[in-house]
């Protein structure tokens, strides 16, 4: 189903939520579409609620923290994912960049594989 065809982020959520089965890319296409207006309540209690989460599902939640200023919150997810990737680890060093933290910056860059 294409959520981006309901005309409103609402209507799309209304159908969302009477979905009975929603697969991971549903529930990652509408934490993108929440990301995207910066609404990280509804982020994270969409994010909490997926049965399984791809690396996709942490870094679309981390770059919701990163864009609303939240690193630390950010830095905390990261440390949390199980897997990550190259989108995970530059959007980290990224973020670090952004406020000016260039030693926390450089130890994430140092760690990356």
């Amino acid at each position: 189903m294409d959520l981006g065809k309901c005309g409103s982020l609402d209507d799309a959520r209304t159908i969302f939520d009477g979905m009975c089965e929603k697969t991971i890319e549903l529930w990652n296409t509408m934490i993108g579409k929440y990301v995207s207006i910066g609404d990280l309540a509804i982020v994270r209690e969409l994010f909490d609620k997926i049965p399984e989460r791809y690396v996709i599902s942490w870094n679309t939640m981390i770059f919701g923290y990163v864009k609303a200023g939240e690193v630390a919150n950010a830095r905390d997810l990261f440390e949390q994912m199980p897997e990550k990737n190259v989108v995970s680890w530059t959007t980290i060093v990224g973020a670090y960049a952004d406020v000016g933290d260039l030693k926390i910056m450089r130890i994430f860059f140092q760690k990356m594989p």
